[in-house]
């Protein structure tokens, strides 16, 4: 499965960001422990994972949008809106407005657009 999507359950107010970015953190890293056979990350994909930590962390911050293998493309308009484990489970989070998000394994990112890296 490339894309696994959830709801926090609760709904933005003013602009707000629902829920906590350690829930997520907790479930990217169950989906792992509930594999029997985990496929490790690539190469390719350690590096698109770190060239999106390294966008989260630019000062100033620039909007970027993630291309997944399918076409998918998951938009990153906040540092708040994404999820990393800084440990490198290959796995990352995007929080979408609508209260849901994404979770993504680094093999089916296919390209970072809309910042340099």
């Amino acid at each position: 499965m490339e894309l696994a999507r959830s709801n926090l359950g609760a709904s933005p107010r003013n602009g707000e960001l629902p829920g906590h970015f350690a829930v997520l953190l907790t479930q990217i890293n169950g989906l792992a422990k509930g594999v029997t056979r985990q496929i490790m990350p690539t190469s390719q994909s350690n590096e698109m994972i770190n060239q999106i930590r390294k966008l989260k962390r630019a000062i100033p911050f620039q909007p970027f949008e993630i291309v997944l293998s399918s076409g998918t493309k998951l938009r990153v308009p906040s540092p708040e809106h994404l999820a990393l484990n800084e440990h490198g489970t290959g796995r990352i989070a995007v929080l979408n407005d609508d209260g849901t998000f994404d979770i993504v394994s680094g093999l089916h990112i296919v390209s970072v657009h809309g910042a340099e890296a």
